[in-house]
């Protein structure tokens, strides 16, 4: 048991050993953001198939008093890939991947899971950080960059 301990630490998300399994396992490709550029929401709805079931369309009345960006998200294995969309036009304006372990020690896991290299030039790639005092990522936002 005392042999585990760590790794029993680290999975359940206690304490200093706050290490996701991303940075236990090497990770493999789960979305291929780069295709997904420039794709409407549509578009990426025939790729990765339906968003979860409380992921709705905004109504007319939703968009007609405002309503500009919406959601759609995509589960596969352990992370979610959150798209972001244009209610009125249905453009994406990013994506934004996630795991179900919360944080990551390294974002550089979380590249793989979306196929990203990390040198495309066509994607602007922001880790986002979690507010504590240790280095913690609790995802990372990809948009594509302008011409």
């Amino acid at each position: 048991m005392t042999k585990y301990f760590p790794l029993l630490l680290a999975l359940a998300g206690c304490g200093a050993a706050d290490h996701s399994l991303l940075t236990l396992t090497p990770a493999k490709p789960l979305f291929d953001v780069p295709a997904l550029l420039g794709k409407d929401i549509d578009q990426v709805l025939g790729i990765l198939g339906p968003a979860q079931p409380q992921d709705l369309e905004p109504t007319p009345a939703q968009v007609q008093l405002g309503a500009t960006q919406w959601d759609h998200s995509f589960v596969h294995d352990t992370a979610t890939l959150l798209v972001s969309y244009d209610a009125r036009t249905r453009q994406v304006r990013d994506f934004f991947l996630m795991t179900q372990h919360g944080t990551a020690a390294d974002y550089i896991p979380l590249l793989k899971l979306a196929n990203v290299k990390g040198t495309e030039p066509q994607l602007l790639i922001q880790p986002e950080r979690v507010p504590a005092p240790q280095p913690l990522y609790r995802g990372i936002r990809f948009r594509a960059a302008k011409p």
